[in-house]
Order: structure tokens, then sequence, then C-alpha cells
């Protein structure tokens, strides 16, 4: 089997894990996924809160360096991107690919979660919330990140 296909086929496994195990589906949540050759190009097609795109273009092309990461919509009624690299992933062990998946799926779902307990639909007023650094640092921490980055 192909790394395009045994991508694709850990990322459909894993969507129908977390939404059958782990979290409840909700159409609300607009959540695209992508398996990407380039992580930094993906991103940039898609509209981002203010704080990410600074962070996006501080980072620049070594987002490609990631095994993935979540773009959240700066508004309800647009798209949040969950993007998974197609140069990192094939380096990593399946578990760690599985996990990513996980991982990256979790992060969009806590930033909607964030978003519902402050009640807001401009998600920009998130990353301006007296607790965004509590809610950031902790989902990492979380999540089991090793090192805290700018996204």
């Amino acid at each position: 089997m192909d790394t395009n296909t045994t991508l694709s086929n850990i990322l459909q496994e894993e969507l129908l894990y977390f939404y059958n195990h782990i979290r409840d589906y909700d159409e609300k949540r607009n959540i695209d996924t992508a398996i990407v050759d380039d992580v930094y190009a993906k991103v940039l097609e898609y509209d981002m809160c203010v704080a990410q795109k600074d962070a996006v273009m501080k980072i620049g092309a070594a987002l490609n360096n990631s095994n993935g990461t979540v773009i959240f919509a700066p508004t309800r009624d647009k798209t949040t991107l969950v993007v998974l690299s197609k140069q990192v992933l094939p380096k990593k062990d399946l578990n760690d690919v599985h996990g990513t998946v996980l991982h990256e799926l979790t992060h969009a779902h806590d930033f909607y979660d964030y978003a519902d307990f402050l009640q807001i639909s401009d998600h920009n007023a998130l990353f301006n919330s007296q607790y965004y650094n509590a809610f950031f640092t902790g989902q990492n921490f979380m999540l089991g990140e090793s090192d805290i980055k700018d996204l």
C-alpha cells in the first residue's frame, strides 16, 4: 500500500473512532481535514483568526516541519482546518500518526468548546480572552505536547 493510501486510511479510521468514541459529531462545527505536501501553503488558503495568521506568517514554511496543525476559523460560518503533513507523518511510527489525527481533532473541538464557553461567534475574541494563555497551555499539556509552539 502506498503512503497516500495508508495516510488516507488512517485519517478515515481515526475520524470514525473520534466521532464514535470521543466526541459527538456536531454539524455546526465546520471542520475540514486535509493531508497535504505543503502545510504552510494549505493553511494560507483558509481564513483564520488574526492571532493565528500572525503566528503562521512568523513561522512561515517551517510549519511544514510539524506533524500537523489546526487553523481555527475566525467565525462560526467559516471553516476550521485540521491539516496533516504528507512529508512528516510517513517518517513517524504508525502509532504517532494515529495519535496526531486524534490530537489535532481534539485541538479543533477544544477551540470550539472554548468559544462556546466565552459565548462568542467572532473567534478572534477567543485569542484576546484573559484566559487564553491558560487555555492554550493547559490544552497542550493535556494533549502531551513536548513543547509549546506558537500555534
